[in-house]
């Protein structure tokens, strides 16, 4: 399946980090970390249950989970409560990359994040 975080590559070349993305590519994993830094390649399809169960990233750190653009949301949200510092995200890439999806299903994550943990309060 390739390393899901390319620090644990050996060479860290072009042709390496490629090759990497390539195999995940191949099976439909689109999600793959640089140490905290998440690259996401966009399938230009939708992939059964990728974005399925935000529960799973719950009160998780990074290193607990694959890669996913959840983990790094879950990972912005709980250092926004424990730090009381404002957390922001970095999406850039050419047109088309998924730039506007990867930022809706941020937004969505973070919208239940938050019901979740108002949950009761008036």
């Amino acid at each position: 399946n390739g390393f899901s975080d390319m620090t644990s590559l050996t060479r860290l070349d072009e042709k390496t980090v490629l090759n990497n993305l390539e195999k995940r590519f191949k099976r439909d994993i689109t999600y793959t970390y640089i140490g905290s830094v998440l690259v996401s390649i966009n399938p230009f399809q939708a992939i059964d249950g990728l974005y399925d169960n935000k529960a799973r990233f719950h009160e998780k750190s990074l290193g607990d989970q694959a890669p996913h653009v959840y983990a790094i949301a879950e990972k912005a949200y709980a250092s926004m409560l424990t730090s009381a510092q404002n957390q922001s995200f970095v999406i850039s890439g050419e047109s088309g990359a998924g730039k506007t999806e990867t930022m809706k299903q941020i937004l969505n994550y973070l919208s239940e994040a938050s019901t979740r943990a108002h949950e009761g309060v008036e």
